[in-house]
């Protein structure tokens, strides 16, 4: 039983919102930590809920959201050295394996959209594919670093953005602006989603 759900049963309640908490089991991975973390928050919940039980919803994922940097961190800290590098190995090979997605998925649209009038649509489908991309390669640096694995997909996404500013900067390679924005909009979200797919997986293996 989930802290949400203890925390529901003895209030009478509806417990905190269960997306929130599947969120929180994605950037805690130590199962005590999480059951504390979870544990404190249901309590508060509760007893906003009395008043305003939207309100005690959007306090529960405020809290969530403004800590999962530091928890999520605080993991791979907690590993030492070894973690560290375990993260920057992770970030390299998802990145080249985001690069190579990315370019054989790109050949492939450029052959079927081959024809002038319809690269708008091209870019278009590129932008989606990128996010299954993204979402690929997020999982596969949460493969990797399994102590902390949102963290090398949010640390990925981040690269992402860097280099695509970088090329941005240097002309974008003649693509128009709109088709760089809606790609960095879309790469951090997408590798932290695949990062917190692979963390829900490592943990219904150990509940």
């Amino acid at each position: 039983m989930t802290a949400g759900a203890k925390g529901k049963r003895a209030t009478g309640l509806e417990g905190p919102p269960r997306s929130a908490e599947v969120f929180a089991a994605a950037i805690i991975p130590d199962a005590n930590l999480r059951e504390v973390v979870l544990g404190d928050l249901a309590e508060e919940h509760a007893r906003i809920a009395h008043a305003s039980r939207l309100r005690a919803n959007a306090w529960y994922w405020w809290q969530l959201i403004r800590s999962a940097l530091p928890l999520t961190f605080s993991a791979v800290a907690r590993g030492g050295w070894r973690a560290w590098t375990r993260l920057a190995v992770a970030v390299i090979v998802a990145y080249a394996a985001l690069f190579v997605l990315v370019m054989v998925s790109d050949a492939m649209l450029w052959r079927f959209f081959s024809a002038s009038w319809l690269q708008g649509t091209m870019l278009v489908a590129s932008v989606l594919t990128g996010v299954l991309c993204a979402v690929v390669a997020g999982y596969a640096a949460a493969c990797i670093c399994s102590r902390a694995p949102v963290a090398p997909g949010f640390v990925l996404g981040l690269l992402c953005i860097a280099m695509g500013v970088m090329l941005v900067s240097r002309g974008g390679d003649g693509l128009p602006i709109w088709y760089w924005v809606s790609l960095e909009s879309i790469v951090l979200p997408s590798s932290i989603v695949g990062a917190a797919l692979r963390a829900r997986q490592l943990i219904g293996r150990t509940s």
